[in-house]
């Protein structure tokens, strides 16, 4: 993910990370640090939602890839360049949604 972060910071728009968690007072921080580092925030929900975001799901890494074929063919051709909207990343973490 590191690697992730830091190419969408090299973007020329705000991109959007999901992020999710129990304790309001902490999803709110987190909001608040992400914004002021450039990137737009997606809340999912609860920690147990945060599943729909890991490795594997549909909502992790394939939105940012500009081949996401070969990224999810397991290949690890991440070639990040594109923004990703709140609602793009919204449609992928609901598509991983068991």
């Amino acid at each position: 993910m590191n690697r992730l972060l830091s190419v969408l910071a090299r973007c020329a728009t705000a991109s959007a990370l999901a992020i999710a968690g129990d304790d309001e007072s902490a999803k709110t921080a987190a909001t608040e640090f992400i914004a002021s580092i450039g990137y737009d925030v997606l809340d999912t929900g609860t920690l147990a939602d945060s599943g729909r975001f890991e490795p594997g799901t549909p909502a992790y890494g394939l939105p940012y890839a500009v081949h996401p074929e070969a990224f999810a063919g397991g290949e690890g051709d991440l070639t990040l360049s594109q923004r990703v909207s709140v609602e793009t990343l919204r449609e992928a973490v609901e598509a991983g949604r068991a």
